[in-house]
């Protein structure tokens, strides 16, 4: 936070005075009291040092009396607090400086650092004064501080020593300092109050009214009264001149540079430092005057062509004028204002020409996704020109639509339309082309590709673009649309083609035109869509069979045009059909002729029905009826041997048992009748868990119905079968001749005898077998 300063003044009477002569302003610092050393970095004084010479070149000019060596009762003293040394605001100053003589043109100001400034500002400047001494020296002293002239008497400045300070010796450059508060500008801060920006400065109070500064040269550069803060020691806070801060507004913030504004100089004049001038601008031609050409200095208000403005501070300032349409203005200028001189400076505005096209931009079809852009030429006479790019009537927004050229890198059907370019060279507009350039945009074609025979298709063509027509092709030939209407749309984007069948496939695109703005046709050619059309199946012919029963039935149904599934009914029982592959399968169980109906089908529908007969031959006689025989002895049987029984019926199926020593199997399974004449069997006999599965094989012979084979378990040693087929039966043909109750003899083998003298005894027996008429034993 910037400083207050306070002021106090003692009254006495002395005699004599004594007036300096003009010359340049020369503040001058004295560190004497700088006893901490915070200025013994030459770096802190140089920044310091160009703060003194800000000012002075901003008070180039001016002159302020000498105050002589008080002699004979004359004596005047500067008072203020030591800046080294810790103060209280409004206590007696702890620091007098008696009778010094003060150079004319001169300003001294004593500086130093301490940690405790008042309030915790980051500087505060003061002084005070007295005098005594006889009227002339009175007089002289009290016109340094009238209602309409101060002359500075100097003072201190105490700066705080603990804040984290920017120096900079360069004050020109702009650089950033994050957390610092700029010293440069703080030091210029607190020198403008010891030039008189204070409360006990009179003539700045005479002009401190209502809250703003009224001083005749502020209010010339500013353009009115500015407001000033409520204790006016400062201008009001955040107060912008020329779109700047002033330096001797508050607060300072960290990071931030603030240089001398025109009005914190012109403040100066006011308070009676400087001669001013004036600065008188004339503007031409008088259309710009009357099309509000204005001119305006160091940035304040604007003013009119013939306007002097007077009470400016010696030194430089710039000149410069408002922007109107239609002309362009003068460049801005840097005038020097010397006292007494008023420069006389004639601004031309340069009428600016209307611009023409020379080269519009062009209409344009392209595919989606490709790059496109609009270009013009344009000229007016050299002027700068500004563009604006509009589709139809509607501004296009971007930077791209501010410049001669317009891309669009990624074109999609919502860009198509119409395009035009407004150009304006300040002296007028032009809009081009005239007609607005068209822009057409052909996307994709949707529709499906592979159609079923029969069906419809419909394909379309996305296009967009002013007055767009469409032609489709098949094979780059033009469609045409037919009088029955299987054909139709062939220019629109919408095609129908019915009845699709094999000649309509092809590939197919649409052509797509559009008028052009300068004249004639664009045309572009859409992408291209192969269409292939599914075709129903057409079954191959087919012969089967013969088939028999219990023979494997290994037929395939095929047909062409990619069938993806098959049916059949008439099926024999036994006989299954793979739908998908058309493979028949299975074993026929009845001998008798089948009629097949197949049928083929996939997407498209189903082939035409195909008719087959099928003869199923029956099996062989000798090879089914009921079969019993022995099984050989064996280590699978444990040497005891074994019996077969088994029934196999007309249609192949088998049932039986089998005995090996003890163990009894009941088995059932299915004849194989191919490739014939004989029938075999293969079958697994399962016995638990524990023991391994028995393998039951055999052939059953054709022409005489015996029966030969072979069980394992997969360990031991196969043992043979033999059983024969039981050719009786007791209503067609019983066995008569064989139907008694035999009897036999039985006794010990010969090969055993004679016995042994301990074998036991050995007895004889006999049997009785009975033979039914049914052959059964």
């Amino acid at each position: 936070m910037n400083r207050l300063l306070k002021f106090w003044f003692l009254v006495a009477g002395l005699s004599s005075l004594f007036c300096g002569g003009a010359g340049a302003i020369d503040i001058q610092f004295d560190y004497t009291y700088d006893t901490s050393g915070f200025f013994s970095d030459p770096d802190r004084k140089t920044v310091l040092e160009k703060a003194g010479e800000a000012w002075e070149a901003a008070l180039t000019g001016a002159s302020t009396p000498a105050i002589p060596l008080g002699t004979g009762g004359n004596t005047w003293t500067l008072a203020f607090n030591r800046p080294d040394v810790a103060a209280n605001l409004g206590d007696a100053k702890n620091l007098s400086i008696v009778n010094r003589p003060l150079a004319a043109d001169t300003i001294v100001i004593y500086v130093g650092a301490r940690t405790d400034v008042y309030g915790g500002y980051l500087g505060y400047a003061e002084y005070s004064y007295s005098w005594a001494g006889f009227p002339a020296w009175v007089n002289m002293i009290n016109a340094r501080n009238s209602s309409t002239n101060f002359d500075s008497f100097g003072g201190g400045i105490a700066f705080d020593s603990d804040a984290d300070w920017h120096f900079d010796t360069d004050p020109t450059t702009k650089e950033s300092f994050p957390g610092q508060y700029d010293f440069y500008s703080l030091a210029l801060h607190e020198i403008g109050h010891l030039l008189g920006f204070n409360e006990g400065a009179a003539a700045f109070r005479r002009q401190a009214l209502g809250g703003h500064f009224t001083g005749p040269t502020v209010v010339g550069v500013f353009g009115s009264a500015p407001p000033i803060s409520a204790s006016s020691g400062h201008w009001q806070s955040g107060l912008l001149f020329g779109g700047n801060p002033c330096v001797m507004s508050t607060p300072l913030s960290p990071n931030v540079r603030v240089d001398l504004n025109p009005i914190d100089k012109a403040v100066m004049p006011d308070l009676g430092y400087a001669a001013s001038g004036s600065i008188l601008v004339t503007i031409t031609p008088p259309e710009a005057v009357t099309a509000g050409a204005r001119w305006k200095i160091d940035g304040g208000a604007d003013r009119t062509s013939g306007t002097t403005v007077n009470g400016l501070s010696i030194g430089n300032h710039t000149v410069s004028f408002k922007a109107i349409a239609g002309f362009a203005s003068p460049p801005e200028q840097v005038v020097n204002v010397t006292a007494g001189v008023t420069p006389a400076i004639i601004a031309a505005y340069t009428q600016i020409p209307a611009p023409t096209i020379t080269d519009e931009p062009d209409s344009a079809i392209v595919a989606a996704g490709d790059a496109v852009s609009f270009a013009v030429m344009a000229d007016a006479g050299g002027a700068p020109l500004t563009y604006q790019w509009r589709k139809v009537t509607k501004n296009l927004t971007g930077a791209a639509a501010k410049t001669d050229t317009y891309p669009i890198p990624v074109v999609s059907t919502s860009h198509a339309g119409q395009y035009n370019v407004v150009v304006d060279s300040g002296g007028g507009k032009v809009t081009s082309p005239i007609p607005s350039a068209n822009l057409g945009v052909v996307a994709a074609i949707t529709g499906s590709s592979t159609v079923n025979q029969g069906a419809t298709l419909t394909l379309t063509q996305a296009a967009a673009g002013p007055g767009i027509t469409y032609q489709w092709k098949k094979g780059g030939v033009d469609l045409v649309d037919t009088v029955d209407k299987r054909i139709s749309g062939s220019t629109k984007n919408r095609l129908i083609v019915k009845l699709m069948d094999s000649a309509d496939e092809g590939d197919y695109s649409c052509a797509v035109s559009m008028p052009n703005h300068a004249g004639g046709t664009l045309s572009k050619a859409g992408p291209t869509l192969p269409v292939t059309v599914r075709l129903r199946p057409v079954l191959d012919p087919l012969a089967f069979g013969p088939w028999t029963v219990a023979g494997s039935v290994i037929d395939l149904i095929t047909a062409q045009n990619a069938p993806t599934r098959f049916t059949v009914t008439g099926l024999p029982s036994g006989v299954v059909l793979n739908r998908t592959t058309g493979q028949l399968s299975g074993k026929p169980k009845i001998a008798k002729p089948a009629k097949l109906k197949i049928i083929a089908s996939n997407l498209a529908g189903s082939s035409a029905p195909l008719l087959v007969d099928v003869v199923i031959n029956a099996l062989e006689d000798p090879t089914y009826g009921v079969f019993n025989g022995l099984i050989e002895r064996g280590a699978l049987n444990s040497g005891f041997g074994g019996t077969f029984t088994s029934t196999m019926t007309s249609s192949g199926t088998i049932s039986g048992k089998l005995s090996l020593g003890r163990s009894v199997h009941a088995f059932r399974g299915v004849l194989e009748s191919l490739p014939g004449p004989n029938a075999t069997a293969l079958i697994t006999i399962s016995r638990g868990k524990v023991l391994t599965p028995l393998t039951l094989e055999f052939t059953v012979d054709a022409t005489t119905g015996h029966l030969t084979g072979t069980v394992t378990d997969g360990v031991s040693a196969p043992v043979n079968i033999g059983a024969w087929r039981n050719p009786w039966n007791s209503r067609s043909n019983p066995a008569s001749g064989y139907a008694f109750s035999y009897t036999s003899l039985l006794r010990p083998p010969v090969s055993v005898l004679p016995l042994p003298a301990d074998a036991p005894p050995q007895g004889n027996g006999y049997a009785v077998v009975k033979v039914t008429t049914s052959g059964a034993v």
